[in-house]
């Protein structure tokens, strides 16, 4: 009665992970159907011993499921989507307005291009985490900072930016940094702001209302972050299934009790 309802939690969170952004009526649709397939099961438990556990052993996969799915997808499985649909822009001017490459996903800058890693700022979350920023910038020196190099942890509360390979001189391309739905935590896009912000007060920048913002790296590792994301994916969903499969069938070991005639009939 326990592998009915882990086939119903990986099940769920397999759509929801990966198929929540193409299909999310039918992953909801799922859900419902599961869910009232275990209300009927808890409805009929007076007709065998086995319906009751079995029904709400269901329903719980069926929300637990459903949850899992959508963290995963939210915080992970969504981003390489996002990439693998937008474009990828070369020799970009760093001064440009950022709205001319707003659909991309992937940038090269030009060649005079880097991260001005003297003027960067951290930003200090209420967790504790530090989000850092740095303008991107070229000779011109433009006024209006269109796009930010940025990371996490990786930098001091004023200067000291190495995040990502910011340091590396052969450096010059961005890979851009999407917002997820911020279904279960605050997106990382709304920290970069407030760390924008800051800059701004603290060297008196003057910033794109909607700028860009990037991780810096080399042109040759422009896939870093969907790769990342793709493995962690992969891996948390690995952890959430192997640790239901192990709670159901523990569960149902502790709970296992033979019925009234087998008892008997051992004895």
């Amino acid at each position: 009665s326990w592998l009915m309802p882990f086939g119903v939690f990986a099940v769920l969170t397999l759509m929801y992970s990966y198929s929540f952004m193409l299909l999310p009526s039918v992953c909801c649709l799922l859900s419902a159907a599961a869910a009232s397939a275990s209300l009927f099961l808890l409805a009929i438990r007076k007709r065998g011993h086995v319906w009751l556990p079995l029904g709400a052993g269901c329903l719980l996969a069926s929300l637990a499921g459903s949850v899992a799915g959508l963290y995963i997808y939210d915080q992970y499985a969504c981003f390489p989507a996002f990439y693998e649909n937008s474009r990828i822009y070369t020799n970009v001017v760093p001064s440009q307005p950022s709205g001319a490459v707003a659909d991309a996903g992937k940038i090269t800058f030009s060649t005079e291009t880097s991260v001005d890693t003297n003027h960067s700022v951290g930003f200090v979350s209420e967790q504790g985490q530090t989000y850092c920023v740095a303008p991107v910038r070229d000779k011109s020196n433009a006024g209006l900072i269109e796009f930010w190099a940025v990371g996490m942890g990786c930098c001091d509360s004023l200067g000291g930016f190495a995040c990502d390979q910011s340091t590396d001189t052969s450096a010059r391309a961005g890979i851009r940094v999407f917002d997820n739905s911020g279904f279960f935590y605050d997106s990382r896009k709304d920290f970069y702001m407030k760390a924008r912000k800051k800059a701004e007060a603290a060297f008196g920048f003057v910033s794109a209302e909607l700028p860009m913002y990037v991780r810096w790296v080399r042109e040759d590792n422009l896939d870093m972050l969907s790769d990342q994301y793709r493995t962690k994916a992969f891996g948390v969903v690995f952890l959430f299934l192997v640790f239901y499969l192990a709670a159901s069938a523990g569960l149902a070991m502790a709970t296992y009790s033979p019925r009234k005639g087998a008892r008997n009939l051992v004895g």
